[in-house]
This record gives C-alpha cells, sequence and structure tokens, in this order.
C-alpha cells in the first residue's frame, strides 16, 4: 500500500468526497423531478423529448458515480481503497480506529455483498463497458439496481465516508448543495408562461374587441409578453 503525505491523503478525501456527493445531487434531482410528474404533468409530458432525456441523464449519472465510488479496481480511488488507507496508516487519525468496525466496513463493500456485486455487474457489463454477450441476448440483461437499492448506496456510502473522516480531521461533508431545487423554478415558471397566455389573452382580446379596453403602456407591456410566450411555445412546438 502506497504511503501518502497529509496533503495528498486530503486531496484523495476530496476527490471521494465529491463522487458521493455527485452520486447523491443527480439521484436527489431524479426522483425530485419524478415526484413533480403529478404537480406539472402536462408540462412535462407535453415536451417528454427533452424531460425523458434529463430524467434518464441524471439517473444514469447518478449509478455511475456509485460504481466509481464502489470500484474494485486497484488504481481506482474507491470507498474500498479508503478503507485499505486507513487499514495500513491507523496513526493517521487523531482517535483510535475500531478494527473490529473496520473490518466489518471492509465486508459490508466488498463481493460478499450481494448489493454490492449487482453494482459491480451493472459497471461490468452496463455502464463502463457494452457486453457484446448481452448485447446479442437482450433477454439476459443485467438485474439493475431499484430505487431503493440505489438510495441504500447513497446512505452508506456518506455513512462509512463520514465516519472516518470524522476521525481524521473532526469534520463531516455537508449532503445539501446549492440549487438543488431549481427545477421548481423552471416548472412553474412555464406553467405560468402557459397558463398566462391560455387565459389572459383571450380575456385582453375580448374586451379590446368590446372597446372596453382602452391600450395603454401597461395593457401593452402585457401583450408584447403574452405574444412573446406564444411564439416561443409555437416555435417549441414545431421543433
Amino acid at each position: 500500500m502506497s504511503s501518502y503525505t497529509d496533503e495528498q491523503f486530503n486531496i484523495l478525501l476530496d476527490t471521494l468526497a465529491e463522487g458521493l456527493l455527485n452520486a447523491k445531487q443527480h439521484y436527489r434531482i431524479f426522483k425530485k423531478l419524478h415526484e413533480s410528474l403529478d404537480e406539472y404533468n402536462r408540462e412535462i409530458y407535453q415536451h417528454i423529448g427533452f424531460w425523458g432525456w434529463t430524467f434518464d441523464a441524471h439517473l444514469n449519472m447518478a449509478i455511475l458515480c456509485l460504481c466509481r465510488s464502489y470500484d474494485k479496481h486497484r488504481d481506482a480511488l474507491s470507498l474500498n481503497k479508503f478503507l485499505e488507507i486507513i487499514k495500513s496508516q491507523p496513526n493517521r487519525f487523531s482517535e483510535d480506529i475500531n478494527q473490529d468496525e473496520l473490518e466489518k466496513d471492509i465486508k459490508l463493500i466488498s463481493n460478499d455483498n450481494p448489493l454490492i456485486k449487482k453494482i459491480l455487474s451493472m459497471r461490468d457489463k452496463k455502464i463502463a463497458h457494452t457486453d457484446i454477450k448481452l448485447s446479442i441476448e437482450r433477454e439476459k440483461e443485467p438485474n439493475l439496481l431499484s430505487f431503493e437499492e440505489i438510495q441504500i448506496l447513497i446512505d452508506r456510502g456518506f455513512e462509512i465516508y463520514n465516519k472516518y473522516r470524522l476521525s481524521y480531521n473532526n469534520s463531516r461533508i455537508s449532503e445539501e448543495f446549492s440549487g438543488q431545487d431549481d427545477y421548481k423554478y423552471i416548472l412553474s415558471n412555464i406553467k405560468i408562461g402557459r397558463t398566462t397566455s391560455q387565459f389572459v389573452l383571450p380575456l385582453i382580446t375580448e374586451l379590446r374587441e368590446r372597446g372596453k379596453l382602452e391600450p395603454n403602456n401597461t395593457i401593452n407591456s402585457i401583450i408584447k409578453l403574452i405574444d412573446y410566450i406564444i411564439k416561443c411555445q409555437k416555435k417549441a412546438s414545431e421543433l
């Protein structure tokens, strides 16, 4: 096992954290978008070509980051490598490492665990590589991870990582991130624009035809805005 300086170890620590955070962030956005289907059903399904790819991209990226976090390659920075370093260099930590607990954690993310075996099989046959035999015999697709299993792997990764990071420098990484609810802003504005063009413009048009609405700067600005929204929607529908 290579020996690392404190500076090098800190870099490895931060890089490993980044992978776990990316997995959590992408999966959280995927879940929240999925939960938004009831409230924003029309906004999503009206442009399912875009949103469908968006769903898939976040889910696939979450799984890819988990594959990296649980990788077993000897040169890969992963939770497995992280625990091996801890085992070989226990004096790096401010508190004594419980060796029995460390061995349990190593076993928990080993191939003896069916869930770890499952994600590594996905990595080898579908994520990192495209298995020729499986491509031909499509009925024998690798057993895919369920949503519950993805969440278990994310939570387990953070639990193990933060446990030993806390022992190393008395800190934990935050699992929250800036802009995690931006999807709401996007979907709500699409809904507002659609609703505005659907109900407000006909009303203004009708009032003007009846001569009950005198043009002024405010009304003209509203009409220009609604016309712009309609043009954008029309352009999008023609794509």
